[in-house]
């Protein structure tokens, strides 16, 4: 019994420092990969040992969006990957798979409009808003609102 653990052990130990080496992470991240509204980013993995299979990416944004997917295009030594409705700064990216990481290209949407509620402040009560107006004083034609007749 203790033979079994001992060789699962160091299977597990060697299976493991493979798995960490087999990696790739981006190779031209800057700070001008922005979009300020949703965008759609491409990624190409170059030089990637034959036999690796379908490799995954893990992607994250300033904005909070994640991308994690297998890729979409598999090539003899290259793969593609492509992430839709992403906003804000890449701020990473890796693989799964040895080789050379890039970001492609990307094409950014319109930033939202004021009249998206989800992209805007909320835009001030006016008068004609029953709900962001100050109530009118009361008039001496409304008897709750004067003072009473001194008689």
């Amino acid at each position: 019994m203790k033979k079994l653990i001992s060789a699962a052990a160091v299977a597990a130990m060697v299976l493991g420092f493979a798995g960490a080496s087999s990696a790739a992470d981006i190779r031209n991240l800057n700070p001008g990969q922005t979009c300020d509204g949703a965008g759609d980013w491409h990624f190409v993995q170059n030089q990637i040992p034959l036999g690796s299979g379908t490799c995954s990416i893990s992607a994250t944004w300033s904005s909070g969006d994640t991308c994690v997917q297998a890729s979409d295009q598999v090539l003899r030594t290259t793969q593609h990957f492509r992430c839709g409705d992403k906003a804000g700064q890449l701020l990473s990216a890796s693989t799964n798979c040895d080789g050379e990481l890039v970001l492609s290209d990307y094409e950014c949407g319109e930033p939202p409009k004021c009249d998206d509620p989800k992209g805007c402040e909320p835009e001030p009560p006016t008068c004609d808003d029953p709900k962001g107006c100050e109530p009118e004083p009361p008039t001496c034609d409304d008897p709750k609102g004067c003072e009473p007749d001194p008689k």
